[in-house]
């Protein structure tokens, strides 16, 4: 097989896990290698040098127990690419620097995500909503993969906003009521969401439901956040109040 077909296939979604032997395996036992692994993947295209790796993994210890350190978790991750990559070494340590060997391709559920939520494609948005099990690399954590973790976050809710609009518009109320309260499960305080799950229940004739999910909402932002839902929230629930009819209620 020629180099360049050699596919590192990644799930950061949720649990971090990678494909190798035709199985997925978690990677490293060691908390380091793991971390090591793991910052490569988000960070693909880039090499980073130890001096960057020191200071994202042990600012505070001295140089020479950092770099022994560095090496362990270098040696832990290159270990456990091996199942996918035998006759690769996976990554690579030169002028300094560690990088990853040009003939592996990074393809990760977090990528996917990503570009389907600046493309147009349905199916895409759909098959990258399939995709969110949970956050960025879930039960792990360091300050480092938190700027990761909010943009896969907003990426996902900006695609299950745009699947409940265009369900919607199609008068497919059921399948914009499950992208709505998906949204709605991954924040709370999602006003948009709010309001296109009122308006599907309001659609439906579940005017109760609709009063519910605002009701949510509120109790949500007053406890946890000390605001109160928006001018256009509040004049969506006054209008399934009074009744009107699912047409006038644009958002």
């Amino acid at each position: 097989m020629p180099l360049a077909e050699s596919v590192l296939r990644v799930r950061c979604l949720g649990a971090f896990s990678f494909r190798a032997d035709g199985a997925w395996s978690s990677g490293p036992a060691f908390k380091r290698g793991r971390e090591f692994l793991q910052y490569f993947v988000s960070y693909p295209r880039a090499a980073a040098s130890r001096e960057v790796l020191v200071n994202v993994f042990w600012p505070t210890l001295d140089a020479e127990t950092a770099a022994h350190r560095l090496h362990l978790a270098a040696a832990g991750a290159r270990a456990a690419l091996r199942g996918v990559s035998p006759e690769v070494d996976g990554i690579r340590s030169s002028g300094g620097a560690y990088a990853w060997d040009p003939a592996i391709a990074i393809e990760s559920d977090a990528k996917s995500l990503l570009a389907a939520s600046r493309a147009s494609s349905h199916e895409e948005m759909e098959r990258a909503a399939s995709l969110y099990a949970g956050d960025y690399l879930a039960g792990d954590e360091a300050e480092w993969m938190y700027p990761l973790r909010v943009r896969c976050a907003n990426a996902y809710a900006v695609i299950l906003e745009r699947l409940a609009v265009a369900a919607i518009t199609r008068n497919d109320f059921a399948a914009g009521l499950e992208y709505a309260l998906r949204l709605l499960e991954a924040d709370r305080a999602h006003e948009a969401g709010t309001r296109l799950a009122m308006r599907t229940f309001a659609a439906m004739g579940r005017r109760g439901a609709a009063l519910a999910v605002y009701d949510a909402l509120s109790s949500y932002l007053r406890h946890h956040l000390a605001l109160q839902p928006s001018a256009q929230t509040n004049e969506l629930r006054a209008r399934i109040v009074a009744d009107v009819p699912i047409e006038t209620l644009a958002d």
